[in-house]
C-alpha cells in the first residue's frame, strides 16, 4: 500500500512539473505559443480558435469587452481564461 501511494505521488509531481514547464515555455516565447497547451476546456479553446485567437499574444491583446462578445464564450469561460493567464503570470514571476 505504501508503494502505491509513493507511485501516485511521484506521478502527480511529474505532471505538475510538466505543466510548469509548459507554462514557462509559453512565456519564454513572448506570447507566440499556441493556446492549445494552456489546458482550456474544449468549449473555451474552440471558441477562441474560431474567433481567430490562436496564440497567447492574440489572447493577451484581446480586451475583456471583446472576449464577452465571442460566440460560445460564457462567463465561466471568461473566468477560466482569467485564471489561466493569472497562473501564467505567477509561474513566470517564480522563475
Amino acid at each position: 500500500m505504501i508503494l502505491a501511494k509513493t507511485n501516485i505521488h511521484r506521478q502527480y509531481k511529474n505532471q505538475e512539473e510538466s505543466e510548469h514547464k509548459i507554462l514557462h515555455t509559453v512565456y519564454l516565447s513572448d506570447g507566440l505559443e499556441s493556446i492549445e497547451h494552456l489546458g482550456f476546456s474544449t468549449r473555451t479553446y474552440n471558441a477562441l480558435v474560431r474567433s481567430g485567437r490562436r496564440t497567447v499574444s492574440d489572447l493577451l491583446q484581446t480586451p475583456l469587452g471583446e472576449l464577452r462578445e465571442i460566440r460560445n464564450l460564457n462567463s465561466e469561460s471568461i473566468r477560466e481564461i482569467g485564471i489561466v493567464l493569472s497562473n501564467m503570470k505567477r509561474q513566470f514571476k517564480g522563475k
